[in-house]
């Protein structure tokens, strides 16, 4: 053979152990976010500002964000 010629490669690892791992402790910090923002602002937990999933915007509105070619006003 020579050195043109394609030979099937093994796929590298999707994930290594190691990021694998990094990534799950990561997640599992994130989760601790808020209580230790609040701790930092000196202020208690029960006081943070969540924003809610419904923000009760009009149907129209949220449309022309998606709709392509069209401008935002403003």
């Amino acid at each position: 053979m020579t050195s043109t010629d394609h030979e099937p490669q093994a796929a590298p690892a999707a994930l290594s152990r190691r990021v694998f791992l990094t990534l799950g402790a990561m997640g599992v910090g994130a989760m601790s976010l808020p209580e230790r923002a609040a701790a930092a602002l000196n202020i208690s937990p029960q006081n943070l500002v969540e924003v809610p999933a419904d923000k009760n915007l009009s149907s129209e509105f949220v449309a022309a964000l998606t709709a392509p070619g069209v401008s935002r006003p403003g």
